[in-house]
């Protein structure tokens, strides 16, 4: 990650069962994050913040947040050049601060199309792949506050078939990965 801060994670998949499973992002300055995924009709659908919970730690405090609702999918079964499709969760949030629970109200929306296919070169190799754009827009309304804090911007994804995912590019307010 580079922008306004600078850091490196690790994405893992801590366990998985029947059509399920969670997945975890570990960053150096000892944030993590966790969630929730299926697989239904062979489309993949990220079920908590990019019906569940998910939680993010980070400097001894803990953020957790339950789905209210979702609709679309994350990522579809089928890909090929000018597919699209979306993706919408509310969710609700709180976190503790000095012993107080403040709550929020959340929303993220991605919109994404398979704009072409591209010959990609990561360190595990070259590959043929599908480019995927898409537009995320996460807006976060804090009890109290009288505007939302909204994080939004672009990113880009290759998948290869039978591979899966093997670069991605993103970007918004201050931070590219």
């Amino acid at each position: 990650l580079s922008g306004s801060a600078t850091d490196t994670y690790t994405h893992s998949i801590l366990s998985k069962n029947g059509n399920e499973f969670s997945d975890q992002d570990s960053f150096g300055v000892g944030t993590t994050r966790t969630g929730q995924w299926k697989c239904e009709e062979g489309n993949m659908i990220a079920l908590t913040p990019g019906g569940g919970s998910a939680s993010v730690g980070a400097g001894g405090q803990t953020f957790t947040f339950t789905v209210t609702s979702n609709t679309g999918v994350t990522l579809p079964a089928n890909l090929e050049v000018g597919s699209a499709w979306s993706q919408e969760i509310a969710y609700e949030g709180t976190q503790d601060v000095g012993g107080s629970q403040i709550t929020s109200q959340n929303q993220a929306v991605t919109s994404c199309t398979v704009t072409g296919r591209e010959s990609v070169t990561v360190p595990a190799g070259t590959f043929d792949a599908l480019k995927v754009e898409c537009t995320s827009k996460i807006s976060i309304s804090i009890a109290g506050s009288s505007e939302p804090f909204v994080i939004e911007g672009p990113s880009t994804a290759w998948y290869a078939e039978g591979i899966g995912m093997v670069k991605t590019d993103s970007s918004g307010n201050g931070f590219d990965s």
